[in-house]
């Protein structure tokens, strides 16, 4: 099996990392002489009455990108915490799933092996007693 990235806060600062990577290089930005992106700091209507001059203008830089990518982290944390969660859920069931019959001793039958496992996976995903749809049990 592959190694899972899970989710901790180096690899979170890792992903920031990324997304800024990505907006710098969308925007042209290669530290060295900046680039052609400006933000206007006054209104729009100043345009209209003559009064705007280039000092109106503020070039973007790094901490203009680093807000951005923060901002980007701050809409997909939810996300993040969803996947990070599903995860867990995931290598628990897989856990139990994987366990050898032989651990639950060899003198149960099939019948045991199956409701124990059962039972595990619907603990591990929240449903004690499972769903009932239809006149059948859904794991």
């Amino acid at each position: 099996m592959s190694e899972e990235k899970v989710l901790t806060p180096e690899r979170i600062a890792e992903i920031k990392q990324q997304i800024e990577s990505k907006l710098f290089d969308h925007l042209g930005f290669n530290g060295c002489d900046g680039t052609y992106i400006y933000i206007l700091t006054r209104v729009k209507e100043a345009f209209g009455y003559g009064t705007m001059t280039l000092d109106d203008f503020v070039e973007i830089d790094g901490d203009f990108v680093g807000e951005l990518a923060d901002m980007i982290m701050e809409f997909h944390s939810p996300v993040l915490a969803a996947l990070e969660e599903a995860r867990q859920t995931i290598a628990k069931a897989r856990h139990i799933v994987e366990v050898p019959p032989a651990v639950f001793g060899e003198g149960f039958d099939w019948e045991f092996h199956y409701k124990a496992r059962r039972n595990s996976l619907l603990k591990v995903l929240g449903n004690k007693e499972g769903e009932k749809t239809g006149g059948k049990t859904q794991i």
